[in-house]
């Protein structure tokens, strides 16, 4: 189930990616998932991307450091990560090894900040976005 929804997602992305034709005496108009990307502050989704993707965010009360679930935290070959959210740009930040208590994970990093949000659900989305925003992997 999870490989249709992500499937769907990047049917989703590939559709709202394209401009919408338009007839000469109407202005030309484009959906976007994706609205701005930036190396380095990451990129920013419309409101019905974060919808479609089912994101939840949690909001860092302190600097450096946040207890999140598990499923928060994006995995690769090299490196753990988070996506953090910050003044409307989602960025995929580096942490320090995490420290794991059941279901929760405390994550340190120093680009957390007091009143970041840290996605707590959609990651993987979030991922696909990502990589499809800046044309294959980072």
């Amino acid at each position: 189930m999870r490989d249709d929804h992500v499937t769907l997602w990047i049917a989703y992305l590939i559709l709202c990616s394209a401009s919408v034709q338009a007839e000469e005496s109407k202005p030309q108009t484009t959906k976007k998932a994706v609205l701005e990307i930036s190396k380095s502050d990451g990129f920013k989704l419309s409101d019905k991307a974060i919808q479609t993707i089912g994101v939840m965010t949690q909001t860092a009360e302190a600097d450096y450091q946040i207890i999140l679930p598990k499923e928060a935290l994006v995995q690769s070959l090299n490196e753990v990560a988070i996506y953090r959210l910050r003044n409307g740009w989602f960025k995929l930040i580096p942490i320090e090894k995490p420290s794991y208590s059941g279901a929760q994970v405390t994550v340190r990093s120093r680009e957390i900040k007091s009143g970041d949000r840290i996605a707590t659900a959609g990651v993987a989305l979030l991922r696909v976005t990502e990589m499809q925003a800046f044309g294959g992997g980072q």
